[in-house]
């Protein structure tokens, strides 16, 4: 009968320390959902930390929260992970998330007609994307950076901070209008911004 209590003990005691990640096991590139910690027992509201084991998916900061948005950035599998400082000590787990191609409609009614952008300096250390902007356009802007972090804006002229160690390695443009969503992207060699 000892046996047995000690065995349901420690059963318990192992349920009581494990968590779950809620959130959908795919993603699009381009598309931003969010995920949360379920069974959560952190001691704090910040005493957790979100961490991706391959670059198709980003980040998205604050790391530190029961919750997190995660963005698909290329084709692929990535695993997510949390931990987080409990009563019973630290607790680990993780979530799969398969990250597949965008998704186009590519019909002659698509309304999306976009001639492209190019990189223009603001001030020193600051930068835009310019092209021609279409009345009834929704535009999301994502910038990959070389140190790991991503930034997203929804402003038609988007304008990024860029410096040693912080230089853009990605962009991408979602382009939503009435009857479809097109993405664009553009990547840039090491050393591109070093003149810019």
């Amino acid at each position: 009968m000892k046996r047995y209590l000690l065995l349901l003990l420690f059963a318990y005691q192992i349920a009581a320390a494990q968590c779950y990640v809620d959130g959908s096991p795919t993603l699009y590139i381009g598309e931003t959902q969010g995920y949360s910690v379920e069974n959560n027992s952190a001691l704090c509201p910040d005493c957790h930390h979100w961490s991706a084991g391959s670059p198709t998916v980003s980040l998205i900061k604050p790391l530190n929260k029961k919750s997190v948005k995660i963005t698909g950035a290329s084709e692929g599998t990535a695993v997510v992970y949390v931990k987080m400082q409990t009563a019973k000590g630290e607790a680990r787990c993780s979530k799969n998330i398969s990250v597949l191609p965008a998704v186009e409609k590519k019909t002659e009614d698509c309304d999306v007609n976009f001639s492209g952008f190019f990189e223009k300096k603001v001030t020193d250390g600051k930068l835009t994307f310019i092209h021609e902007d279409i009345a009834g356009y929704r535009y999301r802007w994502m910038a990959e950076f070389d140190n790991d972090l991503t930034e997203i804006s929804e402003n038609p002229h988007p304008v990024f901070n860029i410096g040693k160690g912080r230089e853009i390695r990605k962009i991408s443009v979602q382009i939503l209008a009435d009857s479809c969503l097109r993405i664009y992207s553009k990547t840039y060699e090491a050393g591109f911004w070093t003149y810019f």
